[in-house]
């Protein structure tokens, strides 16, 4: 039910945003109309992430990850969601080049933070080389 509501949430914004835009009104409304939709679809899904964090933290206890590795994967994925959040609304403005820089730098990021787990992946293959 809560992905009806999200889409029907996305649907009425972008009615609003071309509605706005045909009527001759400035283009900054449809900028606000998109950041409002996205701060209200994320607060729908803020309890939704807290489930997947709970299942996570549970599924790690049941297989003995060591808790770094799930705090770089929270890390990682929250880099993901809020550089695309803040790339769309760039895109959204116009601005194509600052979408675009900051995807480059979440994917940077993304690759920093993913640096402990590759060297844990390389180190577990050395010891079972040698």
């Amino acid at each position: 039910m809560d992905a009806v509501r999200i889409v029907i949430i996305g649907i009425v914004a972008t009615v609003l945003i071309l509605v706005f835009r045909h009527a001759g009104k400035k283009n900054e409304y449809g900028l606000y109309i998109s950041v409002c939709t996205g701060i209200i679809i994320f607060y729908l899904l803020f309890d939704k992430l807290a489930i997947l964090l709970n299942l996570m933290t549970r599924i790690t206890s049941m297989v003995e990850i060591s808790d770094v590795y799930l705090k770089i994967l929270l890390q990682i994925l929250g880099v993901s969601f809020i550089t695309e959040f803040g790339a769309g609304l760039c895109k959204d403005a116009g601005q194509e080049a600052i979408s675009n820089n900051i995807q480059l730098a979440g994917r940077v990021l993304i690759l920093i933070l993913s640096m402990p787990v590759l060297l844990a992946i390389i180190n577990m293959i050395n010891d079972i080389l040698v």
